[in-house]
């Protein structure tokens, strides 16, 4: 479910921006989630889904998670 895969990709994304890297600096990391439901007319409807999630989190400022409402 969503809320399940939310909370991999907060646990995902915490675990990028807080390890230890060559430059010291933190890495963010931006993450767009969509479920792929039955309904769907094509295969990829949920990646295109995902990926339109992804754009919002990086353009909401960037090392977050953005799901489907």
């Amino acid at each position: 479910n969503l809320e399940a895969a939310n909370e991999v990709a907060e646990k995902l994304r915490t675990a990028v921006s807080s390890s230890d890297n060559a430059t010291g600096q933190i890495i963010p990391i931006s993450l767009g989630l969509a479920l792929a439901e039955p309904g769907q007319l094509q295969e990829d409807d949920a990646v295109r889904q995902a990926d339109r999630h992804l754009y919002l989190a990086k353009n909401a400022g960037r090392n977050r998670v953005v799901a489907q409402a």
